[in-house]
């Protein structure tokens, strides 16, 4: 097995080794106490869509298999669980709900342009596949063809 074979697999690995890392980091920010320190944001809500976004953008390549559905569900379900483990005291953080709208926006704002893509690529490939497989009657067709 030379390196070509065996490329697409280090990619796969890499690609979820990203997520996993993308994700976690996000995980760990959002838990981590509070503080006067400086955000690359100026809005909390901007940092929480940023976040997803990225995370939801890695999530492609780490599952391919995975439907647009099944992905987003699970980051729903990320963003809900930081939420909930924000209202604990003992974090000392502040769960807002608003926090899990703009991490579905981030979410849907990554996933809507590759579900269009791979919309028009199906679109496509029905649209060969009916050519393809299209019967031609040849005197109709000349019939057509004479009267365009």
């Amino acid at each position: 097995m030379n390196f070509r074979d065996r490329l697409p697999t280090a990619l796969g690995v890499l690609a979820k080794a990203a997520f996993v890392g993308a994700a976690g980091f996000a995980l760990w920010n959002a838990l981590i106490p509070g503080g006067d320190d400086k955000s690359l944001f100026f809005w909390d809500k901007l940092a929480h869509f940023t976040a997803f976004y990225v995370v939801a953008l890695l999530a492609i390549p780490a599952f391919p298999r995975a439907s647009l559905a099944v992905i987003a569900v699970a980051l729903t379900g990320l963003g809900v669980l930081i939420e909930v483990l924000q209202a604990l005291p003992m974090i000392h953080r502040d769960s807002d709900v608003k926090d899990v709208v703009a991490d579905v926006a981030g979410i849907a704002f990554a996933l809507l342009p590759v579900l269009a893509w791979r919309l028009r690529a199906l679109g496509a490939r029905a649209t060969q596949e009916t050519e393809k497989n299209a019967i031609v009657d040849l005197p109709t067709a000349r019939k057509l063809k004479s009267r365009a």
